[in-house]
């Protein structure tokens, strides 16, 4: 695991350091349960895995999705090779459009990393929201984005839930699908740190994990009993000094327009990607840091 930097300056009462497991279980459950905006419930990703496939049972293809707040994030699409493979693509995207309407999801999210790529989405109705150069070193992180206008989609073969054990190949199959396009192996470290208060209990902390070249924060949550005091600004810090000492290019990031958007662009984060209406009146961001 990489580890932060200690602070140079500690808050009075407060100690920083690397979470246990109980603690990381603390701030996972804090992290997910924030209260949604007003009028929306609660974020409950659905995850979705489907074969494409022909009538006789035969997979032509592979996508995995996560649903919630009316949008549907790929994870990852990925066709067999063999003939007809640039047309069954374009059934697979086909498909995985039509599951969006089943599931009542008004667009569909994916992230690329190669024109090639981004060219077949396009050809598809998507539309380049976002770019980020140099995510991962000589490639490009695109942001692509397909909104369900009321017209009519033309589904592919049948596609067929995957059985619950099959899924647990989805990182395995995110793998394979990047490493074919040509992207180096996706090999990720933790990189966690937790304030506590003088009982030891957790009162603030960041989750994220390393990966290529940069640092993606997953997590940034401090109790609402300790909120002003610094605790968000220091677990930043430190972040960035453990990413900077390990010679990473970005720090990564999404946040939501009710959310802390502005406590990030103070520190010099830029937005690369927004995602309008995600949920419904309000906005996604994606931000980056360059090192």
């Amino acid at each position: 695991m990489l580890q932060a930097v200690p602070l140079s300056r500690p808050i009075v009462g407060l100690m920083e350091g690397s979470p246990g497991e109980a603690e990381l279980t603390i701030l996972r459950h804090a992290m997910h349960t924030e209260p949604p905006p007003s009028g929306h419930p609660a974020a409950l990703p659905i995850t979705i895995a489907e074969n494409l496939c022909e009538p006789s049972g035969h997979i032509l293809g592979r996508f995995a999705a996560v649903s919630f707040w009316g949008w549907l994030q790929v994870i990852y699409h990925q066709t067999e090779a063999g003939p007809g493979r640039a047309e069954n693509e374009q059934r697979l995207i086909a498909a995985v459009k039509e599951t969006a309407r089943r599931y009542g999801c008004h667009a569909v999210l994916s992230h690329c990393f190669t024109k090639a790529d981004q060219d077949k989405l396009a050809n598809a109705g998507f539309h380049r929201v976002g770019k980020l150069e140099g995510y991962p070193r000589g490639f490009a992180h695109r942001v692509m984005v397909w909104r369900n206008k009321g017209e009519p989609v033309r589904p592919g073969p049948t596609t067929v839930p995957e059985r619950r054990s099959e899924r647990n190949w989805i990182p395995q199959l995110l793998d394979r699908t990047l490493t074919a396009r040509g992207l180096p192996p996706r090999e990720e470290q933790p990189l966690n740190r937790v304030i506590r208060n003088r009982a030891g209990q957790p009162v603030a902390g960041v989750l994220g994990s390393v990966c290529w070249n940069q640092l993606t924060l997953n997590g940034l949550w401090t109790h609402p009993d300790y909120r002003g005091r610094g605790c968000a600004g220091r677990l930043l810090h430190s972040v960035e000094k453990a990413a900077r000492r390990h010679k990473l290019d970005h720090i990564l990031l999404d946040t939501f327009s009710f959310q802390a958007l502005f406590f990030y662009q103070r520190r010099g984060y830029r937005v690369y990607a927004t995602l309008r209406d995600f949920p419904t009146g309000h906005e996604r961001h994606y931000l980056a840091k360059r090192l």
